[in-house]
């Protein structure tokens, strides 16, 4: 059982009220999970944090949150993240900001990073907030996917272990 931390006050809510709020975010994410591509899962965090928000609280949040996606995800075919950041903006009364970070690994030499450029591999771990936080602290793409490149090369120059207490004997 979790303890509540000395000075924090555990806030669980009415059965109504959490089934309700459950009921919304439900159907929040059913309308954003028609419009695939790259961005949904981002818009749709957003969008329940919204309706969860105190309606005082709303134009706050959006001035504060912003949704960071990678070029692959933003430039994804199928994809229309403007119009689900309009779809938003429409219902809350405010457009929420949105970043897609300039990472490219074209130039890469390891063919694991290429295969983003091919669309051959989808990234969902937080890449596109990591890559814009590099880029906001003046440092360059280029330099973050030479980063990335000679990572790879390290990571293929060691022998994988299955099972890591094995390196110690």
């Amino acid at each position: 059982r979790a303890e509540a931390q000395p000075g924090c006050k555990r806030e669980r809510g009415s059965a109504p009220a959490r089934r309700k709020a459950s009921q919304q975010g439900q159907q929040i994410t059913a309308a954003l999970a028609s419009d695939p591509g790259g961005g949904s899962q981002m818009a749709a965090v957003l969008a329940l944090a919204l309706e969860l928000s105190a309606p005082s609280l709303r134009s706050q949040l959006l001035a504060q949150a912003a949704i960071a996606t990678t070029a692959w995800v933003a430039g994804e075919s199928g994809s229309d993240l403007v119009a689900l950041l309009a779809r938003l903006a429409a219902r809350w009364g405010g457009a929420p900001l949105a970043f897609a970070a300039g990472l490219r690994f074209s130039a890469c030499l390891s063919p694991e990073l290429r295969d983003y450029e091919r669309g051959y591999v989808k990234e969902g771990v937080g890449a596109g907030g990591l890559a814009l936080l590099w880029e906001l602290s003046g440092r360059s793409p280029i330099a973050l996917a030479a980063a990335c490149d000679q990572a790879c090369a390290l990571l293929r120059a060691q022998p994988l272990l299955l099972d890591p207490g094995a390196a110690a004997d």
